[in-house]
């Protein structure tokens, strides 16, 4: 009668592939863990302009401080977000860190660089018709592409229209 429900506790343990404990993660990539976003319920993709006292905000703002004390010898911070899979949080996670970063007074600009399935400017109420794609596929320059967020200190370089080579358009120097 012992060996069915332990067998079973084992095999379901050994296929578990989810992340209970931030120490795991830490532990498995070696790499010290700044912060940890939670898991926004509300449905709004700008909580920290939208929401300032829900918790995702909260730990938008504890992110913020940790990586201020990281990077406290720098005068200018480039944060990059990526994965391989689509729908894990980057707009999302670059946004409200955007966010974040102008709230506190810091000049702040979001590049959006999603060239396939671009979300910034329906979130931000903005009309993606220039941005990254229009500066890298012709003459025009990075600063002429630039569009105010509408919030203080915030402004954002769109990914333009939808380009027919978009990872093309990325290796280019000109993205340098």
């Amino acid at each position: 009668g012992l060996i069915l429900p332990i067998g079973f506790i084992t095999v379901k343990d050994f296929l578990n592939t989810t992340i209970e404990d931030p120490k795991e993660l830490e532990k498995q990539i070696k790499v010290p863990l700044i912060g940890m976003i939670g898991r926004n319920t509300s449905g709004d993709s700008l909580p920290v302009l939208n929401n300032p006292r829900s918790s995702v905000t909260e730990s938008f703002r504890s992110l913020r401080a940790d990586l201020a004390y990281l990077t406290m010898q720098k005068e200018n911070v480039t944060i990059l977000f990526t994965s391989s899979i689509s729908g894990e949080g980057k707009t999302f996670v670059s946004m409200n860190m955007a966010s974040v970063f102008a709230l506190m007074g810091k000049k702040t600009i979001l590049v959006g660089l999603d060239l396939r399935k671009p979300r910034i400017a329906q979130d931000f109420d903005l009309v993606n018709d220039k941005g990254m794609s229009t500066a890298l596929s012709s003459q025009t320059s990075w600063k002429e592409v630039v569009k105010p967020s509408g919030y203080a200190n915030l402004d954002v370089i769109l990914s333009g229209p939808i380009p027919p080579n978009p990872a093309e358009l990325l290796l280019q120097d000109k993205f340098k």
